[in-house]
């Protein structure tokens, strides 16, 4: 099943059917480097959910920073792919911090992933 979920305009559809392609291994890539991209994201554990995800962000100049995080949550009935994008006026940090708060607290709301508080 898919979650998308976007707070802004952003290219979450298209980052939702790549990772959708990547858990099924139908990228036009070989599966041994399907499998490393897959190994070498960070990932959360929270009880029966695991969160695989990747981090980005993007200013242009008199705009607001946009940050996204894309990924999937393995869970006992299957694989959620998200993508979860936002636009923030606030500093770097600021938005880096505010990115992984919201995009969890969005998680958590569609009960696939509540990290331990």
């Amino acid at each position: 099943r898919r979650a998308d979920q976007r707070r802004r305009r952003g290219p979450a559809p298209e980052q939702v059917e790549l990772l959708s392609k990547l858990l099924a291994g139908t990228l036009p890539v070989t599966p041994e480097a399907m499998a490393t991209v897959r190994e070498a994201l960070p990932t959360e554990q929270a009880g029966n959910a695991t969160l695989h995800w990747k981090t980005g962000t993007a200013k242009d100049e008199g705009k607001p920073w946009t940050a996204w995080l894309v990924g999937w949550v393995d869970r006992p009935e299957g694989a959620h792919v998200f993508a979860c994008w936002l636009e923030d006026p606030g500093d770097f940090d600021a938005v880096r911090s505010h990115r992984m708060a919201f995009c969890k607290g969005v998680l958590a709301r569609l009960n696939l992933f509540t990290p331990p508080h």
